[in-house]
């Protein structure tokens, strides 16, 4: 049986929904595959690139969603696939003080990604 980016995607979110303290939140996952739908959907303002994932979070009712741009993650390998959910799931962690543009924002959520990581990978090397 041959494991899809999509079966990566879901393993990652639930693996990390409760590592990250989320699964209290009403949250949902959406993937999309439709290609006219991605564009719309998934186009970045400042440079027309295509995000692979997005979040809409409102920290105060404690629900979020988490669009998904299906094909972008096809050539990606696990590893990878399971940064970006992480990342994805760190915005929700800081909602709460998004102001104005999302730089600032960017570099939090991925300092936050690697140190999760870190960590992960510290426990992994003192369990054996």
């Amino acid at each position: 049986m041959t494991i899809t980016p999509h079966d990566l995607l879901k393993e990652a979110f639930a693996k990390w929904i409760p590592r990250l303290g989320l699964a209290w939140y009403d949250l949902e996952v959406v993937y999309y595959d439709d290609p006219g739908e991605i564009l719309q959907r998934f186009r970045q303002a400042d440079n027309g690139g295509v995000v692979p994932a997005f979040v809409a979070a409102n920290w105060m009712y404690a629900d979020a969603k988490i669009s998904v741009n299906l094909p972008a993650f096809d050539e990606l390998d696990a590893d990878k696939i399971e940064k970006i959910v992480v990342h994805e799931l760190c915005h929700i962690l800081v909602n709460e003080m998004r102001e104005g543009e999302l730089h600032h924002e960017e570099r939090v959520v991925t300092g936050l990604t690697k140190a999760f990581f870190w960590v992960a990978a510290a426990e992994k090397d003192s369990h054996g």
